[in-house]
């Protein structure tokens, strides 16, 4: 099978999760956006932001990727499913209930926190209230965004 010819194997590695977007709905980073002083974010407003995962085994899956792509090569058209893509590129199982446990150990302090992991294992969306962000993110700072026209 093309999945096993290629793989590099699962190397363990420690829980790497990069906070890439606490916002109101808002892609603040926008030019059209702007923060607005004086304001602050209230406890129960909604937040939502994903964690995401370092990927594994990324050299596999590009080589992989040309390999598919490639009319000469034996594996020109033998496409890998979501199962397989998620299995070579996301962290073991072990670690990402760690991260998904860390998000969940707070709730109920202020509000619910909806969790959901991505298609390859790769993020964890997460869909709360701003103070229950807080506590998981002590040193999280929150701020109001309006558009500027």
């Amino acid at each position: 099978e093309i999945y096993n010819q290629f793989s590099l194997g699962r190397k363990m590695k420690t829980f790497t999760a990069i906070l890439l977007c606490a916002c109101i709905g808002l892609a603040a980073a926008n030019y059209d956006w702007q923060m607005i002083d004086g304001h602050d974010i209230l406890d129960d407003h909604a937040v939502s932001f994903k964690v995401a995962f370092k990927p594994q085994n990324m050299e596999t899956l590009e080589n992989l990727y040309w390999e598919i792509s490639n009319p000469k090569s034996p594996f020109f058209g033998n496409h890998l499913t979501n199962e397989q893509i998620a299995d070579l590129i996301s962290l073991p199982a072990e670690q990402i209930q760690k991260v998904h446990d860390y998000i969940k150990a707070t709730e109920g302090e202020h509000c619910a926190i909806h969790t959901t992991l991505a298609l390859h294992r790769d993020y964890i969306f997460v869909d709360t209230c701003a103070a229950q962000a807080k506590a998981i993110f002590p040193n999280l700072n929150l701020a109001v965004y309006q558009r500027a026209n």
